[in-house]
């Protein structure tokens, strides 16, 4: 399937078809994912997004795929911050592979926990990080097409938190931006 991909082909980008390619991807080590989500537009001719939660997996990118990687620790921080790396994917997603409980308890969550002072510091100093970044900056991990996309998505994290609002994914939070 990979082969496909690479060749520029359109991708059917369902759960089944990431579960193989993951299988194929990362072999022995696919037993170390806590968990697995497909999220991004997930058109026929743009890349593969997925977002895993593994302590042993490296992040991994190419013209046809970008699988975004989180160790556990950081993706407790990140649902602690309500940081939309992690929120995003978690909430347009389609879930793939894990541990589907786990992934639904830290929905609950995120839709339960407080808005802190410290959340909101969180998110406008992310803001502030993306807004004094260029492309090159950015952990493999990381990788963003436009720094000033997620500075803004920040930002508008930060406000919408301090309203008492939760937004979840980016385009909500674009969305509430304008």
């Amino acid at each position: 399937m990979a082969t496909f991909y690479e060749l520029g082909l359109a991708r059917r980008t369902t759960a089944e078809r990431i579960k193989g390619l993951l299988r194929d991807m990362c072999g022995k080590q696919l037993d170390s994912i806590k968990l697995g989500v497909l999220f991004g537009s997930r058109a026929p001719f743009s890349d593969v997004d997925i977002y895993l939660v593994s302590d042993e997996i490296k992040p991994f990118h190419s013209d046809w795929i970008d699988v975004r990687i989180h160790d556990v620790n950081r993706f407790k921080n990140g649902i602690v911050n309500f940081d939309v790396r992690v929120t995003d994917p978690l909430f347009s997603g389609e879930f793939v592979f894990g541990d589907k409980d786990y992934l639904e308890k830290q929905k609950q969550r995120l839709r339960e926990q407080s808005i802190t002072e410290e959340v909101i510091k969180y998110n406008l100093q992310k803001s502030e990080n993306y807004r004094n970044l260029g492309k090159g900056d950015f952990e493999l991990c990381d990788r963003v097409k436009n720094p000033l996309f997620y500075s803004q998505t920040y930002l508008a994290n930060a406000l919408a938190l301090k309203e008492g609002k939760r937004l979840f994914t980016k385009e909500s939070l674009l969305s509430y931006s304008k």
